[in-house]
């Protein structure tokens, strides 16, 4: 059973029985090939990644990209504190969340696509594929990484267009059991 409870800050928090998460975990499909989920908002990505964590998986193999921001109404500012990215403004406790999580935090502007946050494996490849545009730019960084994964033209314009409506795009990397258990999970989320 899933419920809904309040979190110590009190925002609401997704808790999954321990039973009902081992029922998830088992008869999982084996496949190498990244696995995208669009998240709808910043509560619901949140509570999933939570429901992972919870469930001891090794987040590492997971990627969030989102807008850094909501409003161009309130002041936001990036700064490193020792070995991590900070975050300050209005999505600065979920992103400091965030990154606490997953590894790698970064953040870029992209053209066309604004100020976005992300995490985890695929701010490697967005470098590589930044590097490699050199003279073209980087108008189409974020589609070449998409494509470069394996994603079709439209996958990438459905990803892409969450995005810019403030959604948030998790991918799960690898195929280790613990990434067979995270998708098993999120597709039970994605399916509700």
């Amino acid at each position: 059973m899933i419920q809904l409870n309040d979190s110590p800050q009190g925002r609401p928090m997704l808790k999954l029985k321990k039973s009902r998460l081992l029922s998830l975990i088992k008869n999982t499909p084996h496949t190498t090939e990244p696995v995208f989920f669009v998240l709808r908002s910043q509560l619901e990505a949140e509570n999933v990644l939570r429901v992972l964590y919870q469930a001891e998986i090794e987040m590492h193999q997971f990627s969030l990209i989102g807008k850094a921001y909501h409003s161009e109404q309130q002041a936001l500012g990036f700064f490193t504190a020792g070995e991590r990215i900070r975050i300050w403004g209005g999505a600065g406790a979920f992103w400091r969340l965030v990154w606490g999580w997953l590894a790698s935090p970064a953040v870029f502007f992209l053209p066309g696509m604004g100020l976005l946050a992300m995490s985890g494996p695929i701010v490697g490849k967005l470098l590589a594929a930044m590097e490699t545009a050199g003279a073209k730019g980087e108008v189409g960084a974020l589609s070449d990484t998409l494509e470069e994964i394996g994603l079709s033209e439209k996958q990438i314009s459905q990803y892409q267009a969450a995005l810019q409506g403030h959604q948030y795009v998790l991918m799960m990397h690898g195929n280790s059991s613990d990434a067979i258990r995270g998708r098993n999970i999120l597709q039970h989320f994605t399916a509700s």
